[in-house]
């Protein structure tokens, strides 16, 4: 069983941290904290969201410093990200699980973020929240956007059993399909299949077992989904998993400015030909990750996916 954190209210301190890439320019960190403002919380800087060592917001241990004191920060309610980029993995050596553990509080974040999600949701035991950095959606997007709206209803409410992950508060028009019927349940885990790819093997590898896999990538060609999900096979995840959901992996697929070619295979055809011998259901090209409408994907808590009906419920509620 998860720890979960409590919902957030009006009011909350949220802890503002680039734990990976530094924001690209002042605007972006001004803007970070009025959003946050204009949610209605109060925001608090970390320190590296105002430095920049080569790539990164500052140094490994600086990092690693800021996450830890918004962690054991008691009256500080929430985490949320600037932006990802890369650099979260550098991280995990350093962190205090135990101390996280003791202080559990709202994480909200994607793409490099998904390194904090498997390892804190592993070594911790703590219910985490996939869904949008702040550059990527609260600046980008207006707050009654799909994104936001979704991130915010599941991280400031406490939510019934047999929810819909996607219901008629939230609709949009998108293109989900179902690769492989059935229907599973399990504790969901998400992210970036790249990241995810890199974590293995190590300590902070996620504990797949039984779980509703969540995966999604961006920029990456047909070859190199591939290999990522050729690891997951080959590393025996996929005999482990019970159910899988596939992001909708923006600008992966063979360029629509070409034909495909005779016998190339475009995004699908990897799909089919990596997950063909397994039993599992897979519901494809579902709105979370690299894309303008993202969902949050609470990480730790019963899902229940019936690929054949498009349909994804949440069991239970993540928040306390």
């Amino acid at each position: 069983m998860k720890i979960k954190p409590n919902r957030l209210k009006k009011g909350d301190k949220i802890a503002i941290l680039a734990p990976a890439s530094p924001p690209s320019n002042p605007y972006t960190v001004r803007r970070s904290i009025q959003v946050v403002s204009d949610l209605g919380f109060k925001p608090i800087p970390g320190k590296c969201i105002f430095q920049r060592h080569g790539y990164l917001a500052g140094s490994d241990e600086e990092r690693a410093e800021d996450l830890m004191n918004a962690f054991k920060d008691t009256s500080i309610a929430g985490i949320f990200f600037i932006r990802g980029g890369y650099g979260c993995a550098r991280l995990l050596p350093l962190l205090d699980f135990q101390e996280i553990k003791n202080n559990p509080k709202v994480l909200l974040g994607f793409s490099d973020i998904t390194s904090l999600h498997l390892a804190i949701n592993k070594m911790a035991d703590l219910v985490t929240f996939h869904g949008p950095n702040i550059d990527s959606a609260f600046i980008e997007q207006a707050q009654d956007h799909f994104t936001v709206r979704s991130a915010m209803d599941l991280i400031t409410s406490k939510h019934p059993d047999k929810q819909p992950m996607i219901n008629e508060q939230f609709p949009i028009k998108h293109s989900t399909y179902c690769l492989k019927d059935g229907v599973a349940t399990g504790e969901a885990i998400a992210g970036n299949l790249t990241v995810m790819t890199s974590l293995m093997p190590s300590p902070y590898q996620a504990d797949f077992e039984g779980k509703v896999l969540f995966i999604e990538d961006v920029n990456e060609a047909p070859y190199r989904i591939d290999r990522c999900l050729t690891q997951l096979k080959l590393s025996g995840i996929f005999n482990k998993i019970s159910g899988l959901v596939l992001g909708q992996f923006s600008s992966c697929d063979i360029s629509e400015s070409r034909k495909k070619a005779p016998k190339e295979m475009d995004l699908h055809d990897v799909f089919l030909d990596r997950l063909k011998e397994y039993s599992f259901p897979v519901l494809a090209n579902y709105p979370f990750g690299h894309v303008t409408h993202n969902l949050t994907i609470p990480c730790g808590v019963s899902v229940t996916i019936n690929s054949g009906q498009k349909s994804i419920f949440l069991n239970e509620s993540p928040l306390i």
